[in-house]
């Protein structure tokens, strides 16, 4: 469970480090993230964070700055639609990541694609090499994305 105070807590600290906040419109919505140094998670390149009360009423959200800054803000879509407004099931990450295609200019996609596609190789073996930080539905769940995006790219060529 994560309570708002912690939420808080981690907003001021990223706020007080002197990390950026960016606010974007997209897809309808305002959402806003940090743009967070790569060494917070050296284990997974181009992360994003999602920390969110049960509630939904506080969070926070981040991308790596290794993400290239054309694709930040369809990282941050993902997290923002995920975690706020898909209820729970095993296939709320990929919807996301349906919508979240949607909204990526066809000239920035076959490296969005190949990018995102990496991303979440990466995503799934960390999880598999961390099964204490992650239960069996997550692991489901960014299986199932990464097998759209596996589809995707291969339509792509």
């Amino acid at each position: 469970m994560i309570s708002r105070n912690f939420v808080n807590k981690l907003r001021t600290s990223f706020v007080q480090s002197g990390l950026s906040e960016i606010e974007i419109d997209i897809g309808g919505r305002k959402i806003k993230f940090f743009v967070l140094p790569a060494s917070l998670n050296k284990g997974l390149p181009d992360f994003a964070l999602a920390v969110v009360t049960d509630d939904r009423s506080h969070y926070v959200f981040g991308v790596s700055e290794s993400v290239p800054e054309p694709f930040r803000k369809y990282w941050a879509f993902h997290e923002h639609v995920e975690y706020l407004e898909e209820l729970e099931g095993p296939d709320r990450c990929v919807r996301t990541l349906e919508q979240e295609l949607r909204l990526v200019p066809e000239d920035l996609k076959p490296e969005y694609l190949r990018r995102r596609l990496a991303f979440f190789r990466s995503l799934a073996d960390y999880a598999l090499s961390k099964p204490e930080d992650f239960t069996p539905e997550q692991i489901q769940k960014y299986g199932k994305s990464l097998s759209k995006l596996e589809e995707l790219t291969s339509m792509a060529k």
